[in-house]
């Protein structure tokens, strides 16, 4: 895959190249024309040679990437509800006024303080939030 993946690359570039030249009604040489169109048909080629053995082309992902944050290297805005570890619990946190990291609870009941926290993230967007 990586071979076609290359020479794919290889004809586009030469594409580019002859695309840069004048078309023939603007004084540029047909046989430009004829190249352009031989590299279109290269490519074409290259990629029903790639479904016919079975490829496929690689889907986005519908969500990005879950990665940590070290809040050594950055911390969340004041009040962004965020999820946080301490590395021994997962739990939904945000950083109250004074800059103390708090757990996020919906009816209040209780406040309980983080004092380790080490690595956080964005909270994933709700299905809803997606429609």
């Amino acid at each position: 895959m990586a071979d076609i993946n290359q020479e794919i690359e290889q004809i586009v570039a030469e594409m580019r190249e002859v695309g840069k030249q004048a078309a023939p009604c603007k004084g540029g040489n047909y046989n430009n024309l004829l190249r352009y169109n031989e590299l279109r048909e290269r490519i074409l080629s290259k990629f029903l040679e790639v479904f016919d053995a079975g490829g496929r082309l690689e889907m986005p992902t519908l969500t990005p990437p879950n990665e940590w944050v070290s809040v050594y290297d950055r911390l969340p805005e004041p009040g962004e509800r965020v999820l946080a570890t301490d590395c021994g619990f997962v739990g939904e946190f945000y950083i109250n006024k004074r800059g103390k990291w708090q757990r996020y609870n919906v009816n209040c009941s209780e406040l309980l303080m983080a004092l380790d926290i080490l690595y956080w993230m964005p909270l994933p967007k709700s299905p809803k939030e997606d429609e």
